[in-house]
């Protein structure tokens, strides 16, 4: 992968045509990774969205509750 430009400011060469720039070609590439790795279920879209149970033992938990009453 290259590009002429690094940043979307930078200047191209004269003799060179206008293309998108490094920095927005890694951008794209990384954004479809990742919603490719959300599809296949390697990453969760949302890593806050589950049960408090499922993190926390009921053992830990008893004994969180037993402290604050």
């Amino acid at each position: 992968m290259y590009s002429w430009k690094l940043a979307a400011t930078d200047r191209v060469p004269k003799e060179k045509r206008d293309c998108v720039s490094l920095r927005e070609k890694e951008a794209e590439i990384l954004k479809a990774s990742f919603y490719t790795a959300i599809e296949d279920d390697c990453v969760r879209k949302n890593p806050f969205n589950f049960a408090l149970n499922a993190v926390i033992e009921d053992g830990v938990k008893a004994e969180m509750v037993s402290l604050i009453a």
